[in-house]
């Protein structure tokens, strides 16, 4: 590649490609984290509406992997991928391959904090504290 076909080629790329070169030519070596392939999200009540379930069923939904969600800002918010996966006949979003790897990862957090909760429920067992 000539100098000029570099050149075109670095006008004609995307945005976050053409950013990562004007960080390389300005000294900056350091490489950004990728983004979320789709981050466009929507709230609770919005994923029950699209998906005609109830809002507490959506949170259980959340909860249990069938949806995936982000928190921005402290607040829970749906990726619209996971919704459109459920809408094109997936049984949950882990058949889509886009988040079978982030819904693994949360499964390993959730064991964990079920062992420190399993280990309390035993030491309270016959104590009269309710479980």
């Amino acid at each position: 590649m000539n100098g000029e076909q570099f050149m075109k080629a670095c006008l004609n790329a995307p945005p976050g490609t053409r950013a990562k070169i004007e960080m390389l030519l300005n000294g900056d070596e350091t490489v950004a984290p990728p983004p979320i392939a789709d981050a466009r999200t929507c709230s609770q009540a919005e994923a029950a509406r699209r998906l005609g379930i109830s809002r507490a069923t959506a949170i259980g939904w959340m909860h249990a992997g069938r949806l995936r969600s982000i928190n921005v800002g402290g607040v829970p918010r749906v990726l619209l991928s996971s919704i459109d996966a459920l809408a094109r006949g997936h049984v949950s979003a882990a058949d889509d391959p886009e988040t079978a790897k982030w819904i693994q990862a949360r499964a390993a957090r959730r064991a964990l904090a079920g062992r420190k909760g399993a280990e309390a429920r035993k030491r309270n067992q016959g104590k009269g504290v309710a479980a």
